[in-house]
């Protein structure tokens, strides 16, 4: 996979507002007011209620980026986006690609057809997160009435910390942002898309399993090697029928390893805390 990292310094503006300041990726409204000092310190004296206030409005974060060519020469390129805060919706050159709802998960989407050769301009549009909660509308008999001490009402309706919200012992400062990695990943022929690790453990023995999920833009064999710490390493060669397709299927491509006399993990004072080391290698395979 070839990666061109978004992070760095871009342009944030309130919506409906021509004034721009820089803000910093990962970051947030909150951090690029206060390192531009437009705002006082929300976590002195009563602060927080005014810096509340400003997350009524919506607000832009943008920059202009030129496309590594050998990036563009895969056959797809994804902009995955590790975390933002929270409700958004993201344009590439004018054209909206995707859309966030949840600061707890990392979203992905196909941008290869709205990049150009030369400078491109990406643009997220943070949505407020109160007039989301305010303005919110439960369904029937799924009306919750309990808020905690300190906190604001509604703030159960939105994938974001409630402690944002306040609480007996935080501000109210729902933010929003930027807050982790936002980059380009493209790929071509077939990619580990993740791998789920689990132990099964009878009379003393254990077997690792892993499960490696593929996905492919081109059906290539390919060949699966697994090393463990200290142990053999166990090869499965697998094929998929159609392009695009996600291997999804638990087990599909599943690979256990028994592991010589293992070496368990014991409670704080009960013993050792070893750690094992897993590789999971993708390679073309002849067919």
């Amino acid at each position: 996979m070839i990666f061109q990292s978004l992070n760095g310094t871009w342009m944030m503006n309130e919506k409906g507002s021509e004034a721009y300041i820089e803000a910093k990726v990962p970051g947030s409204v909150l951090s690029a007011l206060l390192v531009q000092h437009r705002i006082q310190d929300p976590y002195f004296g009563t602060n927080e209620y005014q810096a509340r206030e400003l997350f009524r409005n919506d607000y832009f974060f943008s920059r202009e980026f030129e496309v590594m060519p050998e990036l563009m020469q895969q056959d797809r390129v994804r902009l995955c986006c590790k975390g933002i805060d929270t409700l958004s919706n993201i344009y590439i050159n004018g054209n909206p690609v995707g859309s966030t709802s949840n600061m707890n998960r990392t979203y992905n989407f196909d941008v290869k057809e709205y990049l150009r050769p030369g400078i491109n301009l990406i643009t997220v549009e943070l949505l407020s997160p109160l007039q989301y909660i305010e303005h919110y509308h439960t369904g029937y008999d799924k009306d919750i009435y309990h808020t905690p001490q300190g906190s604001m009402e509604g703030a159960q309706f939105i994938r974001k910390p409630h402690s944002q919200f306040g609480w007996d012992w935080g501000p109210q400062l729902p933010d929003m942002g930027i807050f982790r990695e936002i980059r380009l990943e493209a790929w071509s022929k077939v990619k580990l898309k993740e791998v789920f690790f689990y132990q099964e453990h009878i009379e003393g023995n254990v077997t690792l399993f892993v499960d490696p999920i593929l996905e492919y833009t081109d059906p290539i064999p390919v060949e699966i090697v697994v090393s463990v710490t200290d142990e053999p390493a166990s090869a499965l060669m697998t094929r998929m029928p159609d392009p695009g397709t996600v291997n999804t299927v638990k087990g599909e491509n599943e690979i256990g390893i028994p592991i010589r006399d293992p070496k368990l993990w014991w409670p704080n004072g009960c013993g050792k805390h070893p750690l094992y080391d897993v590789k999971v290698e993708l390679r073309k395979a002849d067919k």
